[in-house]
């Protein structure tokens, strides 16, 4: 995330909040955030969120993905919310929302 300029906002039990600024160095051709950078952020809050409810000798790993992209990604940053839906012994489900400054509607992604 330090490659995008992205800073953590929000870190809470189950709840991690990161931003990214949108960049010229970040966007596809069209001049919207790169879904790459989306998909990163998604996965990232995710993972931070999950790895709030680990304990601190436990390590996450994203074992799948799942992205809906619903709107292009433009304004002046995303905020990528990721939250823990379900926690188990050996496993973390997590959602991401992410929004940016100037969205109409969010982009919805689910990995767990």
């Amino acid at each position: 995330m330090e490659t995008f300029g992205s800073e953590l906002a929000t870190v809470d039990p189950g709840v991690v909040e990161i931003l990214v600024p949108f960049s010229s160095r970040l966007t596809q051709q069209d001049g919207f955030l790169h879904a790459g950078v989306v998909i990163a952020a998604a996965d990232s809050a995710c993972g931070y969120a999950a790895l709030t409810l680990m304990e601190h000798d436990r390590r996450v790993l994203t074992v799948e993905l799942k992205v809906n992209l619903l709107a292009a990604a433009s304004g002046d940053r995303l905020i990528a919310r990721g939250e823990v839906l379900r926690a188990d012994r050996r496993s973390r489900s997590a959602a991401a929302t992410l929004t940016s400054s100037l969205a109409t509607r969010p982009t919805r992604s689910r990995p767990s």
